[in-house]
């Protein structure tokens, strides 16, 4: 099984993507900005609590969101919009 990669943008990473069997787990790392976006977002409740415990590093607030059934796409692709917005 392959390890981590990421997808990035210019030189930022947006998102990085680690197999699992069955599944795969997202995680981002946004900064402030676009952690006030979130919160004023349509992301689920379960992300939104997950954003607001998540502890503050300089390097901006982690997120992870396991992926393993289509459904669980739609927080992910609107997370990385959000942080390639901000």
């Amino acid at each position: 099984m392959a390890g981590p990669s990421a997808c990035s943008s210019k030189k930022r990473n947006i998102i990085y993507l680690g197999p699992r069997f069955g599944s795969f787990m997202t995680a981002f790392v946004i900064g402030d900005k676009a952690v006030a976006a979130a919160r004023k977002s349509a992301l689920p409740p379960n992300v939104l609590k997950m954003i607001t415990e998540a502890k503050r590093y300089a390097e901006g607030t982690p997120v992870r969101i396991e992926v393993s059934k289509p459904d669980d796409l739609k927080p992910v692709t609107l997370l990385a919009k959000i942080k390639v917005e901000n």
